[in-house]
């Protein structure tokens, strides 16, 4: 079940992701804390239209 909580978790961004995700031993705080590191980085993503 750990692969459905990263994916619910990471689908609270509201948008897909186009990418890989390793993660081990991790929960929905680590996640959660990811999120807000990736999202306050804003030169490790975009936002991409009509993949």
């Amino acid at each position: 079940h750990k692969i459905l909580d990263i994916v619910g978790d990471f689908a609270l961004l509201g948008m897909p992701i186009l990418g890989k995700i390793k993660a081990e031993k991790s929960g929905h705080s680590v996640h959660a804390s990811l999120m807000s590191k990736l999202l306050k980085t804003e030169s490790a993503w975009e936002i991409v239209e009509n993949v």
